[in-house]
């Protein structure tokens, strides 16, 4: 129903055809062979081509190293790889393309070759082995293996660094193009699995390329046009038009239609102008060349037209249906079929050489937009062909067989049939939970997020509006990669011995240095961080030991509505936000939110909300105003305007005063729910106590853990003090990549913050004379990050100072720098390089970019500016990934009294990536943040009445806190205004899980 490329069904993209005349004792003899080859295939006899490859292979494979010979043999394995994928032979695929790579390493220079010529020749051979890494990549993503393709995609991305090295010490075009085709293959996969943000900055990164080597060309040859100018302009526009269009589809697959017809449009023009010029290519060449055959050159120029056809109808078909343009879809698509005909196993196979969409998806495309006009009989033989098709290639489960069962899932609603959507729909998730539970069980983190991104599980059934089915379903997989972490810090605790203990330091050790690398501006797909992740995810295996794998987050997963409502304390109501696509509007793509609405051992009741857009832009008002001056009349139309959308819907089915637990989603994590007015002018807190959870999954976390009567206070840190630790080894590191981080970390400020030490100073008297817990208390040069790394889980952990959040990019997004290449008036530097404009910080992870400042956190800003990065262990920024990585089981509580310390990057479906993310996976049972900037001695007002409601530690500090809020947004209001009350009283919010 969606098209391909935000699952893990991808296509194999293999090297073409070769028809190299060898070098060879018998030339004639291997030319023999290879138009043998040919010939059998375009026959269709797929055993008999199968055989010549066979024998083709058979014939080179005595002068493997040969530089001529062995690139013949590499491209060889590839063809047969190719033949015995289209015959269902995938072992043998397989083994084929492992072969192709075995194969280009064996590869020797030719001889006698000067010495400065010998890198122009292997960096053919690093291409060889290039293609042969992405052969395997698409194969093992194709095939569902996620960890296997992910050690493939980093090994090509190993080869970028050294083309990059020769095209700085070259003239020559062709390094920079080389290395230009690793930043497609990064994009690639990154949108295959699901990873949107990065797989636009790679295609952002190859246009900016593939422009900066066409300025080149104009240079050097001026305004006019030759056969050799001709030939490069048309690989330019190639590639242009393919990378706008894969702009153009991630940006539909985010939510942004108006980009996605944008960068669509100007991809149509880049296709249509190379396809003249490709025209001329071929009659020039068959007039010039006689070294190439006319079966060669007509086979590429039909891949050519074939992948330009695809671009003009079906991909651009997809972006102006989710744009609601269905009518215009619904003509490309079926002029694109009818330029094609029935020939299935010819268009997979230039599906396979040029990456274009595979016949199913041509047919499930076709059957979404007739199921879109109302013609329900032409989209049900449209998708029953598409099933027919896709069988003949997958097992059932496989994503692309989900994705054409949830077009039907749809097309029974349409055509009233409830049951039968109900039975479709059902099957869909249980296919899609399988295979989740799979990615679950090998991938590392990052790989576990981009994986639940792309499987989109709440959107059918929400859709459907099949409540008890979306429930569990919410209920399964909402914050799942946080539970598998915390799953694998679970199962590593369990494991000792010295043995263990050494290889966990190695890994902490090996994570700092990935994080240093990262500061000092190492490529994150360079050869040094692709080795040091490669390290890290061996002694990842290697801890993970003989724990079956497999089990991960399986109870997660199984999860039930019953189990959860019985969870729910008696008279309190659960309430599950989701952000998911409307499959039932217009383009069927339409993001919106919606709640599932729990009470105590009740059925869930299903409350759509309002769509995504105008809610996230009133959202951003809103952290904006809480940080401004705004007057009380605006500020009050906001928070009624947020409580309409959001709220109303949902209270009429709460009992009067209930008590509420909300488990926000997306955007939402950064709501203040408690600040929202109703029409009667109350805020919902006076309405409702509320508590935070990530998802309702975390009221079944059972037992109890034994609470020490210990506290570790830091406050009031000495930000000027030296930094405790030694300059890392790699101390003189290019400061390009940390200037950014560290301007952005200036911009907060680091300045004193005396309030934290009356803060620290007022809590130390109540939790010594009335709490009677014992009180390890770290002011000034002593709340130094070394300490937080030694101490062992307190009770209670409460950091006084300064919090930070960096935003991923410097000036703007990548969608935002990515407009100029169609709507250059959006973006100031109109012609100019993007990347040269507008700097990018360089840490990509966002738990790399969250954290709080500590003592000598100044100092080490200092030596940032100077290009030398301290030890990270011991700098004074505690980054959330540090914290990640605290063992905090059994701490009760933690109080983050900091501004900010809330913030981060939300993703659907897993709750923030930032400090909060970080402290439950530490283990913390509760966690107080603030979600905008704190006053101080409002702050300490605020403290001094949570802790001493907390009663000795014996009452839950989530109604604690509510309470305490609640007293000061009506008391600030009163006294000092609405706007007021809600910047100072506002902030807090306690999240907790079992």
């Amino acid at each position: 129903m969606n098209f391909c490329p935000k699952n893990l069904l991808v296509s194999i993209v293999l090297l073409g055809w070769s028809f190299a005349v060898a070098n060879a004792q018998d030339p004639g003899q291997l030319q023999s062979l290879w138009a043998g080859v040919t010939k059998l295939w375009s026959d269709g006899d797929l055993a008999g081509s199968e055989a010549a490859a066979g024998a083709l292979i058979g014939a080179l494979q005595p002068k493997a190293t040969d530089f001529s010979l062995g690139v013949q043999l590499n491209s060889a394995y590839h063809n047969r790889a190719s033949i015995r994928f289209m015959l269902g032979d995938y072992p043998g695929a397989e083994a084929d393309l492992l072969l192709s790579l075995q194969q280009a390493a064996a590869i020797q220079p030719p001889p006698g070759l000067p010495p400065q010529a010998i890198p122009q020749m292997m960096a053919m051979v690093d291409d060889r082995k290039r293609l042969s890494l992405r052969a395997l990549t698409n194969f093992y993503l194709a095939s569902g293996d996620l960890e296997r393709a992910t050690a493939r995609f980093r090994e090509a991305l190993a080869i970028r660094p050294l083309w990059e090295k020769q095209g700085e010490d070259n003239p020559a075009m062709a390094y920079q193009v080389l290395a230009s085709e690793i930043s497609t293959m990064e994009g690639t996969f990154h949108r295959q699995t699901g990873d949107y943000p990065n797989a636009m900055e790679a295609f952002l990164k190859r246009i900016n390329e593939l422009e900066s080597a066409w300025a080149k060309v104009e240079k050097m040859f001026g305004a006019t046009a030759t056969d050799m100018t001709d030939q490069l302009r048309m690989n330019y526009l190639r590639g242009l038009a393919n990378c706008l269009m894969e702009l153009a589809e991630i940006s539909s697959l985010t939510g942004n239609q108006a980009e996605a017809v944008g960068f669509c449009n100007r991809a149509r023009e880049a296709a249509t102008g190379m396809m003249p010029l490709y025209e001329k290519w071929a009659e020039t060449t068959l007039k010039t060349n006689p070294a190439m055959s006319k079966d060669t050159i007509e086979t590429t120029l039909r891949g050519v037209r074939t992948n330009a056809t695809y671009l003009l109808c079906e991909r651009s078909a997809q972006v102006f249906r989710s744009a609601g343009k269905e009518k215009e879809a619904l003509a490309l698509v079926l002029e694109g079929i009818k330029s094609r005909g029935e020939d299935f196993k010819q268009q997979r196979f230039l599906s396979l050489e040029y990456n274009v969409i595979r016949p199913e998806e041509s047919f499930t495309l076709l059957g979404d937009l007739f199921s879109g006009v109302g013609d329900f009989p032409a989209a049900a033989k449209a998708y029953e062909k598409a099933l027919a098709l896709t069988k003949e290639q997958y097992p059932a489960g496989h994503p692309g067989h989900l994705e054409i069962l949830e077009s039907i899932a749809l097309l029974h609603r349409l055509d009233g049939k409830p049951e039968e959507a109900r039975a479709v729909t059902r099957q869909v998730m249980k296919g899609r939970l399988e295979n989740l539970g799979l990615v679950l069980a090998f991938a590392d983190e990052p790989q576990r997020l981009a994986y639940r991104d792309s499987i989109d599980p709440w959107s059918l059934p929400a859709s459907l509006g099949l409540t008890a089915d979306l429930s569990d379903m919410v209920l399964r997989t909402k914050g799942i990669v946080l539970d598998s972490l915390l799953e694998d810090q679970t199962l590593l605790q369990k494991r000792d011995g010295v043995e263990t203990g050494a290889v966990f330091r190695e890994l902490e050790m090996t994570r700092r240095e990935l994080m240093v690398a990262l500061l000092g501006g190492a490529a994150p797909g360079g050869a040094e961080t692709t080795a040091l992740r490669k390290t890290i995810a061996g002694l990842e295996m290697k801890l993970s030991g003989e724990e079956p794998r497999s089990r991960r987050s399986s109870k997660a997963l199984a999860t039930t509505t019953a189990e959860v409502s019985a969870s729910v304390p008696a008279g309190s109501v659960l309430v599950e936000f989701i952000r998911y696509r409307d499959f039932a509007a217009p383009g069927r793509s339409v993001p919106r939110y919606g709640a599932l609405v729990l009470p105590s051992g009740m059925e869930p009741v299903w409350v759509p909300l309002a769509n995504a857009e105008p809610v996230e832009q009133s959202l951003e008002e809103y952290a904006r105003a809480v940080r401004s001056e705004l007057p009380d009349a605006e500020m009050e139309k906001l928070l009624r305007g947020l409580h309409a959308s959001l709220w109303e819907p949902i209270e009429a089915h709460l009992p009067a005063a209930a008590p509420v637990v909300l488990a926000p989603d997306g955007a939402l994590n950064f709501l203040s729910f408690a600040t929202l007015l109703d029409a009667e002018d109350r805020f919902l807190s006076a309405r409702h106590p509320l508590s935070y959870v990530t998802t309702g999954r975390d009221l079944l976390r059972g037992a109890v853990r034994k609470r020490p009567q210990t506290v570790e206070l830091l406050a009031n840190p000495d930000f000027q003090t030296p930094a405790a630790g030694t300059p890392s080894s790699k101390d003189s590191r290019s400061a390009a990549g940390i200037i950014a981080m560290r301007g952005t970390l200036a911009r907060i400020g680091l300045s004193p913050l005396p309030g934290t030490k009356v803060e620290a100073d007022q809590l130390s008297g109540i939790l010594t004379s009335e709490w009677g817990w014992k009180l390890n208390s770290h002011l000034g040069q002593e709340a130094r990050e070394a300490v937080v790394n030694a101490m062992a889980a307190p009770g209670v952990l409460h950091l006084a100072t300064h919090g930070f959040f960096l935003p991923r990019t410097g000036k703007l997004e990548t969608l935002q720098r990515a407009r100029r290449y169609w709507d250059p008036l959006r973006v100031p530097g109109r012609g100019q390089d993007a990347t040269a404009v507008l700097g990018d910080v360089v840490l990509q992870n966002p738990m790399h970019r969250s954290g709080v400042a500590l003592a000598g956190a100044e100092t080490t800003l200092g030596q940032w500016g100077g290009g030398r990065i301290p030890e990270t262990s011991t700098d004074g920024i505690l980054t959330a990934g540090e914290i990640a990585g605290l063992d905090l089981a059994g701490t009760w509580l933690v109080v983050l009294s900091a501004c900010e310390t809330g913030l981060g990057e939300a993703r659907s479906g897993e709750g923030v990536l930032g400090l909060r993310r970080g402290l439950m996976q530490a283990g913390a049972q509760n966690l107080l943040v603030t979600l905008w900037p704190v006053a101080d001695a409002e702050t300490v007002q605020f403290m001094v009445d949570f802790y001493q409601g907390l009663e000795k530690g014996t009452r839950d500090p989530a109604p604690v806190a509510h309470a305490v809020q609640a007293k000061y947004l009506d008391q600030f209001r009163r006294e000092r205004g609405l706007t007021s009350a809600v910047q100072l009283a506002g902030p807090f919010i306690v999240s907790f899980q079992h």
